[in-house]
């Protein structure tokens, strides 16, 4: 090879070598097997963070839209639609006189030693208020609940109350509950997601979600029981977990043993000792978005 043959070469290889380091320099990796490549440093809409990306953007849940990757090399958005709620006064439930998007649900009001309700009107310190209560002796039990599913689970099922209640010797659960089986135990077995305080544990409120399938997780709230009135919500997020707040503090996030079926709502009490219980609720209420 001649000395010119030999400078063409190497010419050559020095634009090569040039043209890499511009690529390369440009942020730009070319692809594997045929095709233009990907700038790494764009950005991406991905299902999930990729450690090889450096400004991906990660689909995410919202309470208004709800990503479905379930199709491989597809990502679909579902919009949340509108909200079917139902009021629950403190009277009793209002079906919505079957208008569309209530759910039209009853009542229980029933009790091994049943006293009954007695309206109160509002004072200073709370508002208007039905008043229930157990009977006197030891285990007996008073409850007002659903006894239809008003609520489907994924759907951002929310329940809002007002309750004050007896705070000594007593076992009760407010919130989502399965319609079918009231709770009496501390640790029952069926579908629910509700507030827990059950004094032979403890002084705090519990946040309890169950889905039916055995033991429960119940997370301690910290916040102590006591004889005063309390707002009370639970809300699911995102199909992954459900939330508790009490009196506007978020309070648990409990994203293990979610209920698993559609639920019902409604307070139980139960005397654990012989002395009447008594408790005063204000209102429930409860609704969904529905997916479209």
């Amino acid at each position: 090879m001649t000395i010119r043959q030999r400078a063409v070469v190497l010419a050559g290889i020095l634009a090569a070598v040039a043209l890499l380091g511009n690529v390369y320099g440009q942020g730009y990796i070319p692809a594997a097997t045929g095709g233009g490549g990907s700038p790494n440093d764009a950005e991406y809409v991905v299902g999930a963070a990729d450690g090889t990306l450096s400004a991906e953007r990660v689909v995410t849940d919202t309470e208004t839209l709800d990503w479905d990757l379930g199709t491989a090399a597809q990502a679909k958005v579902h919009p949340l639609g509108f909200v079917r709620p139902t009021i629950v006064l403190s009277t009793g439930c209002w079906p919505g006189y079957g208008q569309g998007g209530f759910w039209v649900c009853s009542c229980a009001a029933t009790s091994t030693s049943w006293i009954g309700y007695t309206p109160e009107d509002a004072t200073s310190t709370r508002p208007t208020v039905i008043k229930g209560s157990t009977g006197s002796s030891n285990g007996d039990q008073a409850y007002h609940v659903s006894t239809d599913t008003v609520v489907n689970i994924s759907h951002s099922a929310l329940f809002q109350s007002w309750v004050e209640a007896s705070s000594t010797d007593t076992l009760y659960f407010l919130g989502f509950i399965d319609p079918t089986a009231a709770p009496f135990t501390s640790d029952p077995a069926i579908n629910i997601a509700a507030f827990r305080l059950d004094t032979s544990v403890g002084a705090n409120y519990y946040c309890y979600t169950n889905d039916g399938a055995g033991g429960g997780t119940a997370n301690d709230s910290g916040v102590t029981s006591d004889a005063n009135g309390h707002t009370f919500q639970i809300q699911e997020t995102n199909s992954t977990d459900w939330k508790f707040w009490i009196d506007g503090t978020l309070v648990c996030t409990n994203t293990t043993n979610r209920p698993a079926a559609a639920l019902g709502y409604g307070l139980t009490a139960k005397n654990l000792a012989a002395s009447a219980k008594t408790y005063r609720m204000a209102y429930f209420y409860t609704e969904e978005t529905i997916t479209w």
